[in-house]
This record gives structure tokens, sequence and C-alpha cells, in this order.
């Protein structure tokens, strides 16, 4: 069904592609951009043992493009 779309929770913002991940930030708010919160994830600022774990909660398309995203 190509109108069907998938909820999924992913391991890190980080996994998504950029592109897609800032086209959903129309506003350009710099705290939920790929690149900021990739830099959290990739410098060791959240992650194991500092009261943070990346779970990003994303809506795929059929074609497995985002469709919504909510770092968390």
């Amino acid at each position: 069904m190509s109108g069907e779309r998938v909820a999924k929770v992913g391991g890190s913002v980080g996994a998504f592609p950029a592109a897609q991940w800032d086209a959903l930030n129309p506003a350009g708010n710099p705290f939920v951009s790929h690149a900021f919160l990739t830099a959290l994830e990739d410098s060791g600022s959240v992650g194991d043992g500092t009261g943070w774990q990346p779970a990003p909660i994303v809506i795929e398309d059929g074609q497995g493009s985002l469709c919504a995203a909510l770092p968390s």
C-alpha cells in the first residue's frame, strides 16, 4: 500500500538521512537539527552513563522516507 506509514524507534538520529531529518524542521530550530543532535551523539554527550539514551521516533512512508521525527 503506497499510502502506508510506519512508526519506528531508532538507535540514534545519526542513523537517519540528514537532509530528510532537517526537511522536517522548516523553522530551522538549531536544537533539533540533525547536525546538533548527531554532534551530541558522536561526542558522547548523550548515551550510556549520561542520563539520555537517544531513541528518536520517526514515521516513514512506504518508500522509507521520513514524514515526521521526534528526538527523544
